[in-house]
C-alpha cells in the first residue's frame, strides 16, 4: 500500500494509503470494540481507513447531466444505467481534473490529526478522527466545492452519524473529558483556521475555563479577534482564495 493515493472509491472520491491507516488506527482511548466491529463489517476488513473528499451528491451535481449520441444530440437518460454512466464519468473528470491540477497525492501536504471526535444522534453513535487539511480544503475549492469536515472514521453503532464532524467535536473539549493543557494550547495554533466555526471556539472557552487554562483563555481571545480581523481585511479587498494559514504547531496526537 502506497503512503498517499487520492482515488474513486465506489461513488466517492478519497484519500487513501498506509498514512492514513495509521491516523484511523491511533486512538489516544479506548473505544469499545463493536463499534469498530461496525465500521470494518460497512467498508471491509481490508480495505483500510479512508478521508472521503468529495462524496457522491457532490459528485452527482458535477456530472454531465445529458447523454451525447452519435449525431451529437443531447438526451436525458432514461434509466439507471445511463445515469450510473453519467456518475463515472464525471467522477473520473474531477479525479482527472485535480490530478492535472494538483499532481500526484505522495508530493500533496499531508492531512494532520488533530484527535478523536464523537457525535451522538437518535441512540447512533460514530467516533472518528478529526482531521485538519488545508491542501484538501484548497482542492475542493479549485473545483467549486465549499469547506469539508475532513475526518477519519474509526467506528459507529448502530450506525454512522452523517452530521458535524469537526473539531468542535473534539472528545478532549466535550464536559467530564481530560485535556491538557498542552493539548488546549495547541489547539489554539488551529484557531486561525477556524476562526468561523463557532462549535469549535465556543468548545475552546468552555474547556478553558473549566479546567481553569486562564492564561491559555486569554490567548485564545487575542488570536480570535486577530484572526476576525484578518478575515474582515480580506473581505473588504475582495479577495477569493482560501486563505491557509501556516502552523508550526506539532499535531496534537
Amino acid at each position: 500500500m502506497t503512503d498517499i493515493a487520492f482515488e474513486t472509491e465506489g461513488r466517492f472520491l478519497s484519500l487513501r494509503g498506509s498514512f492514513i491507516d495509521a491516523i484511523g488506527s491511533r486512538l489516544d482511548q479506548s473505544i469499545e470494540e463493536h463499534y469498530i466491529q461496525n465500521r470494518l463489517a460497512r467498508d471491509g476488513a481490508d480495505k483500510g481507513h479512508h478521508i472521503t473528499v468529495i462524496n457522491h451528491l457532490e459528485i452527482a451535481d458535477k456530472a454531465p447531466k445529458t447523454l451525447q449520441d452519435e449525431d451529437g444530440n443531447h438526451q436525458l437518460p432514461t434509466s439507471s444505467k445511463q445515469r450510473n454512466r453519467l456518475f463515472k464519468q464525471g467522477q473520473q473528470t474531477l479525479l482527472a481534473t485535480i490530478l492535472n491540477q494538483f499532481g500526484d497525492a505522495s508530493e500533496w501536504a499531508k492531512p494532520v490529526d488533530l484527535g478523536l471526535g464523537s457525535i451522538e444522534s437518535v441512540q447512533a453513535k460514530t467516533y472518528y478522527k478529526v482531521i485538519y487539511w488545508p491542501h484538501g480544503q484548497m482542492i475542493r475549492q479549485y473545483v467549486g466545492l465549499g469547506k469539508s469536515n475532513f475526518h477519519v472514521t474509526v467506528g459507529f453503532a448502530p450506525r454512522d452519524v452523517h452530521q458535524y464532524k469537526g473539531p468542535g467535536t473534539l472528545v478532549c473539549l466535550q464536559p467530564n473529558q481530560p485535556c491538557s493543557k498542552e493539548l488546549y494550547a495547541r489547539l489554539i495554533d488551529y484557531v486561525p483556521f477556524y476562526v468561523t466555526d463557532k462549535q469549535f471556539i465556543k468548545a475552546l472557552y468552555t474547556t478553558g475555563w473549566r479546567h481553569g487554562f486562564y492564561a491559555l483563555v486569554a490567548r485564545l481571545t487575542r488570536v480570535v479577534l486577530q484572526s476576525i480581523l484578518r478575515v474582515l481585511y480580506y473581505k473588504l479587498i475582495g479577495k477569493k482564495t482560501i486563505s491557509l494559514p501556516v502552523t508550526t504547531a506539532a499535531p496534537p496526537v
